[in-house]
C-alpha cells in the first residue's frame, strides 16, 4: 500500500505524530511510511513524548526544531531531551524560552541543567 514512495500517504505519518496517536505512528512506520524531520518536530511541538521517543528510537530524523517545540512549555519533552543526551541546539531553546508560551519554568530548567543561554534570552523569558 505504501510502496514506491506513494505521495498519497506523505502526510499521514506527520498527522498521526501531531495528534499523538502512537498506534497509528507504529502502523504507518511498519507499512513503510518514511518519517522526516517534520514528523519528529510535530510530536515535540505538541508535547507527545511517547510518540517522540518511539520515533527517535526507530531512527526518525530530527533537527533543531524538536528543541524549539520542546521549549514551548512541554516540560516532559524538554526533560527527556536534556536527560537522554540527544545532541541539542540550544539556540532553539533560547528562542523558545523567550516566548510567552514557555516562560520562567523552561528558563529555570535550562539554567539548572547548565544549558547555555544568552542574556537576551534570559531577559525575554523573565519578562514573559
Amino acid at each position: 500500500m505504501f510502496e514506491n514512495g506513494s505521495s498519497a500517504f506523505d502526510g499521514l505519518l506527520d498527522s498521526a505524530a501531531c495528534s499523538g496517536n502512537l498506534e497509528a505512528v507504529k502502523f504507518l512506520l511498519d507499512k513503510g511510511c518514511k518519517p522526516t524531520t517534520q514528523t519528529s518536530y510535530v510530536a515535540a511541538d505538541r508535547g507527545h513524548l511517547n510518540v517522540l521517543q518511539y520515533l527517535v528510537a526507530n531512527k526518525c530524523p530530527y533537527d533543531w526544531r524538536i528543541c524549539y517545540g520542546a521549549g514551548r512549555g512541554h516540560m516532559n519533552v524538554l526533560r527527556w531531551l536534556v536527560e537522554s543526551g540527544i545532541d541539542l541546539d540550544y539556540r532553539a531553546f533560547q528562542f523558545a524560552s523567550a516566548s510567552a508560551t514557555a516562560g520562567l519554568e523552561v528558563l529555570e530548567f535550562l539554567l539548572a541543567n547548565k544549558c547555555p543561554l544568552s542574556p537576551e534570552c534570559c531577559a525575554c523569558a523573565a519578562s514573559a
